[in-house]
């Protein structure tokens, strides 16, 4: 598929947890083999990082959403029955 493919990435901020710079959201159209990224630091304890998520609009209007892990002390917490996709390397 060629083409331009629009992307929306977000990750979701801890409660507790103050945005000191960075953005959290990615949001544009992507050309195929494209990357964006999201980069960010925050401020506060932190003991898990919530799943981040993503949605996907293709050149045929199909959307799709994702979510990606949850981050716990270091180790990856499972969602079930959710299709998992590392979406901080669009």
């Amino acid at each position: 598929m060629t083409g331009l493919h629009r992307f929306r990435i977000w990750d979701n901020i801890p409660s507790g947890n103050n945005l000191l710079s960075g953005e959290t959201v990615f949001s544009g159209k992507l050309e195929n083999g494209e990357k964006a990224q999201i980069s960010y630091y925050l401020q506060g304890k932190m003991e898990t990082l919530p799943a981040a998520q993503a949605s996907y609009l293709d050149i045929r209007g199909v959307t799709r959403q994702s979510r990606s892990n949850t981050i716990e002390f270091g180790k990856i917490v499972r969602e079930h029955n959710k299709k998992l996709v590392k979406v901080q390397n669009l």
